[in-house]
């Protein structure tokens, strides 16, 4: 069984995931109708206001009392109360609503006019709501590796409320949530690529990487059914299929990479990634696979998880250095990283949603 979350809308922005470490052990410890002329009517309009319109061999006189609304209904009918305007929706108005008149709403983003007429919130990227109507604040979530439990952390403060927990002994370096709403967790005890149910924790196999314990997953937005993964084993980077969960390699990073996650990214059509050894963030090319770095980041790099969320449309990441786990959000370009909050847990992996995910967005902090 697969627990996919309802698709409201598919935003190839891109996003993904994180991080932790390639071996068995270490990582679960660190773990959007123009207005035309009827065929058969003729219509002349003068300057005062009155209207012709001849329909199938009939004439009708309409008289407009206003300076600048046209009553036209193509039936006899000399008023159309059908919608509660004075304004024709239907044949012949001067209100354009299909996008190549004088007003365009139905397709720019910003207002609604086929639901409740209130907000378009489906693709904008502005602000998501929640089922109630309530706007929903940015979260990632992150699987605790030492209680099992699977948290949502906010993007303000890094304050965290534990939502369910997974009946596993299993670790998971690296987690993401697929473009298609999938929540998929790469485990490091197993060396599989698993689906977990963000609204009970419930979770399966969808099979072996055929690259042992991959510590950066990620979406993957040139293809829905397929993540990246970053293999440190082999220090490549390769496709996951979430069919089989088989990866295949697409080239080799030409960097050595340890503690390490990846994330893909709208902005670049591309990927992030960092690596501990040399504590810095790269461009990962998705066709050929090399890591080119960017820059070193200031601060101290241990096991990581790394994230680009499609809401904020910003870069974070979280890690364990000196001790502490702590989020962080992080400049690409000049490898600044501005302290969010401190974490509860061992944090080497973030997963930020493409969708809407109910259970999850209505979960109070």
């Amino acid at each position: 069984m697969r627990w996919a979350v309802p698709v409201a809308a598919l935003l190839f922005l891109g996003c993904s995931d994180d991080g932790g470490t390639d071996s068995g052990g270490d990582a679960a410890d660190n773990g959007g109708t123009a207005d035309e002329a009827d065929g058969a009517s003729d219509e002349a309009e003068d300057d005062v206001g009155t209207e012709a319109s001849t329909t199938n061999g009939t004439t009708d006189t309409d008289t407009d009392s206003g300076t600048g609304t046209d009553t036209d209904t193509s039936t006899g009918t000399d008023t159309d109360t059908s919608t509660g305007t004075d304004t024709d929706t239907s044949t012949g108005t001067d209100t354009d609503t299909t996008g190549d008149g004088d007003t365009d709403t139905t397709g720019d983003g910003d207002t609604d006019t086929t639901g409740d007429g209130d907000t378009d919130t489906t693709g904008d990227g502005d602000t998501d709501e929640s089922t109630t109507g309530e706007p929903v604040e940015p979260w990632l979530l992150s699987v605790n590796n030492q209680t099992k439990q699977l948290l949502k952390i906010n993007l303000a403060d890094a304050s965290t409320v534990a939502l369910c927990t997974m009946d596993t002994n299993a670790g998971y370096p690296s987690s993401t949530f697929g473009l298609d709403g999938v929540l998929y967790g790469s485990n490091n005890s197993n060396q599989t690529l698993d689906i977990i149910d963000p609204c009970t924790c419930e979770w399966e196999t969808v099979g072996p990487t055929n690259f042992g314990s991959i510590p950066g997953i990620t979406a993957n937005g040139i293809e829905l059914q397929s993540l990246y993964g970053v293999s440190t084993s082999a220090d490549v980077l390769i496709t996951l299929s979430t069919m089989t969960g088989a990866g295949t390699e697409v080239g080799p990073l030409g960097e050595d990479f340890h503690y390490s996650g990846t994330t893909w990214a709208t902005p670049i059509s591309g990927l992030y990634a960092i690596n501990d050894l040399s504590n810095s963030v790269y461009d990962v090319d998705p066709i050929t696979g090399v890591a080119t770095p960017l820059a070193l980041i200031d601060t101290p790099i241990d096991s990581v998880g790394i994230e680009w969320h499609p809401q904020t449309e910003e870069l974070y990441f979280c890690t364990n250095a000196g001790g502490s786990s702590r989020l962080y959000a992080l400049n690409p370009e000049d490898g600044h990283a501005t302290l969010i909050g401190d974490l509860p847990h061992n944090c080497n992996n973030l997963a930020a949603p493409w969708v809407p995910v109910a259970c999850v967005d209505e979960v109070p902090w």
